[in-house]
């Protein structure tokens, strides 16, 4: 039931995401604060965009323990 009484059919269908910035220098604070949104819900994560190939790869493997896709934004190489 909607606020004024009428039915609204079905439930939705919504998935948590999480942000996530691979551009940084302190990788191992942003994949706890990851692992903490995946704990929490979240069921896929997606990037500011990608400016450093290789940011990309080591936040990959610091993340792979939260057992949530990591999906880059706008790649920029």
């Amino acid at each position: 039931m909607n606020a004024i009484g009428n039915p609204i059919g079905s439930g939705t269908g919504f998935t948590v995401g999480a942000a996530f910035n691979p551009n940084t220098k302190n990788m191992a604070l942003q994949a706890e604060r990851l692992r903490k949104k995946a704990a929490n819900g979240a069921r896929f994560a997606q990037t500011q965009p990608v400016y450093d190939p290789g940011l990309f790869l080591e936040a990959l493997e610091q993340t792979r323990d939260c057992g949530i896709p990591l999906l880059p934004g706008s790649c920029r190489w």
